[in-house]
């Protein structure tokens, strides 16, 4: 697992995550607390892992939870993909990349 982005850019990325994330039950602890989670699993497989695909997914996967909010009708993974993958690539993320974090953050959530 080798580190592609740097210290700054997962501040901005961390920095993002905290200003879109009101929900008081997917806070930044339900974040951080995913990322560790996934982190430890990745460390114990035996699959290659883009761990810059992974911590930003994590970062990022619930920051569409305050549009559903407001809209109950809105799918907070679907809306939070394409915020993920918009702000990934105005940081000069490769495209490639960012679609493989924006279908991580569309297809992590359990029900509609």
């Amino acid at each position: 697992m080798k580190l592609e982005v740097t210290q700054k850019e997962y501040g901005e990325i961390e920095a993002f995550m905290l200003e879109k994330m009101q929900d008081s039950a997917h806070d930044k602890h339900h974040i951080y607390r995913v990322l560790n989670a996934a982190l430890d699993i990745a460390h114990y497989t035996d699959e290659e892992v883009d761990i810059d695909i992974l911590i930003a997914a994590c970062l990022l996967h619930d920051i569409g939870r305050e549009e559903q909010s407001a809209d109950l009708e809105l799918c907070h993974a679907a809306i939070g993909a394409e915020m993920a993958y918009v702000f990934l690539l105005s940081r000069g993320w490769n495209e490639h990349k960012a679609l493989h974090v924006k279908e991580c953050v569309s297809t992590h959530r359990y029900r509609r």
